[in-house]
């Protein structure tokens, strides 16, 4: 007996290229799923939990708006010190077909010279 994990590979291996889909169609549409999804969490999502902690402070778990509060200003300063930085979420594969939606090459043009960074 296959262990569940490794079904739950198999059938996605073989739901994630249908045979009525080319593979270069399919890539296309991953791709704009993930600039959507991307959208979708920097627009939305922000402004509906905002409108959710609002409405929490009015019921009997205003705790939880309390809590999330007070780790907002004790977290205020983190991007400021380069965010915290996640392997885990930096290997998820969305990244990939986000980057592939934006098809962008540099063209080196001419040599640049090396010089200090200051800031």
């Amino acid at each position: 007996a296959l262990p569940i994990w490794a079904w739950v590979q198999s059938a996605l291996r073989y739901f994630s290229t249908p045979p009525w889909l080319p593979k270069v169609e399919v890539v296309g549409c991953l791709r704009l799923m993930a600039v959507l999804q991307w959208l979708f969490s920097f627009l939305v999502m922000g402004i509906a939990f905002l409108f959710l902690l609002i409405y929490l402070t009015s019921t009997a778990l205003w705790p939880v708006s309390l809590l999330y509060l007070a780790w907002f200003l004790l977290d205020w300063h983190t991007p400021e010190q380069g965010g915290r930085r996640s392997l885990w979420v930096r290997s998820w594969t969305v990244w990939t077909y986000f980057r592939d939606y934006f098809p962008i090459q540099l063209v080196k043009t001419h040599p640049l010279l090396p010089r200090s960074e200051e800031h």
